[in-house]
């Protein structure tokens, strides 16, 4: 997260999650139609601070991590992402 995003992230993570869309044209055309899930076990914004990681769980109920997202490292420091 760019620093001038850190204290949107610290407050309203969904305020922060809408403001970050808006701020990438790109990314907000691509979301233009999506609908948020907003409740249940996914309804929550999530913040992550360290994304290198390697997964613990594969599955759960309504989930599957496939491919990259079963271990994910740091794209921009690492080969073959």
């Amino acid at each position: 997260v760019r620093e001038e995003c850190a204290d949107l992230i610290r407050g309203d993570r969904d305020k922060a999650l809408a403001a970050m869309i808006a701020d990438c044209p790109l990314v907000e055309g691509y979301l233009s139609e999506a609908k948020r899930v907003t409740s249940g076990p996914y309804g929550e914004v999530r913040v992550r601070k360290d994304y290198s990681y390697l997964s613990d769980n594969f599955w759960s109920p309504g989930l599957t991590l496939v491919g990259d997202a079963v271990g994910f490292i740091d794209p921009l420091f690492s080969r073959g992402v």
